[in-house]
């Protein structure tokens, strides 16, 4: 909410990433800080943690204090007028919500890259933890050094459906590539297109909820796409174990890529009346 209110509009995306890449970074540091830290002991690591949030609490005080809005006016001025004058609910928006179904099954297949795929590695592939770890932290490396500029470059070019629809495809690509063969540099290559995929969809997932919200329920959209990612947490793993454990998990990528192909093709239809036209 607070991107969609003090980043400007043409920025929305990118601010939106640069907020990923924020998110990202601090995944990246924060688990080998906390081993670092409990090494020593586990009240210092609660400390610090509790030092580390009073300090963003005031730094987002100080920061927001008495800041005015860029965008007081809803970012919907370029819809038509009955849409911006009519007040929409969330919870009983139609095209919304059949977007944010498509944002569901996305995140169920992208998320796998948290649950099945290290278990993939570990106990198809036998790697080491070591080299698990690589795999993992090469995928966050490419995201915090290139998101700000793959989006910079693509939003120039492309849609956000466009985007929203390649980079489905792509993810989906990179699962089917785990069924073809086990080489390191197959895995690095399907992880980098997991990654470009994620960094194409996931911003621009909150972008689009942000253009269809208006001025006094900002929250209530962000908070029902943020809801969607709750529930492919929820639901991903065990959906994703179980079908490894039945079936395997050559069935269990074929599956998911079938799935992305499937997101792909909701984006298309369900995100261009969410936008205004120039952007669909």
């Amino acid at each position: 909410v607070a991107i969609t209110r003090y980043a400007k509009k043409q920025n929305i995306t990118r601010a939106f990433s640069l907020n990923r890449m924020a998110v990202n970074l601090g995944f990246s540091i924060g688990p080998s800080m906390g081993g670092f830290l409990s090494n020593y002991s586990y009240d210092l690591l609660f400390y610090c943690n509790a030092a580390a949030a009073l300090i963003a609490g005031i730094v987002f005080f100080t920061f927001f204090k008495g800041r005015k809005e860029r965008n007081a006016a809803p970012i919907e001025e370029n819809l038509p007028k009955e849409e911006v004058v009519k007040e929409r609910n969330a919870y009983t928006d139609v095209k919304f919500l059949l977007f944010n179904l498509v944002c569901v099954f996305f995140s169920m297949a992208f998320f796998q890259i948290l649950n099945t795929v290290p278990l993939f590695y570990k106990d198809v592939i036998h790697l080491s933890q070591t080299e698990i770890g690589l795999l993992m932290g090469f995928s966050g490396i490419l995201i915090v050094v290139f998101e700000m500029l793959l989006i910079h470059t693509t939003e120039k070019r492309f849609t956000v459906t466009q985007l929203l629809v390649f980079g489905s495809f792509i993810t989906s690509i990179s699962f089917v590539l785990f069924t073809v063969n086990h080489t390191l540099g197959m895995l690095y290559f399907a992880i980098g297109l997991m990654s470009i995929g994620e960094m194409l969809v996931l911003p621009l997932m909150s972008t689009v909820t942000a253009f269809r919200a208006q001025k006094n329920n900002r929250g209530a959209y962000m908070g029902l796409n943020g809801i969607s990612t709750a529930i492919a947490f929820i639901v991903s793993p065990f959906l994703g174990t179980h079908i490894a454990t039945t079936y395997g998990f050559d069935t269990l990528w074929l599956i998911t890529a079938v799935l992305l192909v499937a997101v792909a093709i909701g984006y298309y239809f369900f995100t261009k009346p969410l936008l205004p036209k120039n952007m669909q």
